[in-house]
């Protein structure tokens, strides 16, 4: 059986070609950096910790400038 084949260009065809597996070899390094730094994070277990640190850090800090403000828009008032 025969198909019917578009006529291309030699030159056009394998600049196709190489866009193609330009394409494909972005999208393979970009997948692997992925992988790379999502097996970074769940191997480092000190990243983690020190994450949860700094929102704890965070929380009391950023209770206190609302009460703060809170007291300064009552008297305000």
């Amino acid at each position: 059986m025969f198909f019917r084949q578009s006529i291309i260009n030699p030159e056009m065809s394998n600049y196709i070609r190489k866009s193609n597996n330009k394409y494909m070899e972005n999208l393979i390094n970009y997948n692997n950096k992925l992988k790379n730094k999502f097996k970074n994070l769940f191997q480092n277990k000190t990243y983690e910790i020190q994450e949860v640190n700094n929102i704890y850090f965070l929380l009391p800090f950023v209770s206190l400038v609302s009460f703060l403000a809170g007291y300064k828009y009552k008297s305000i008032l």
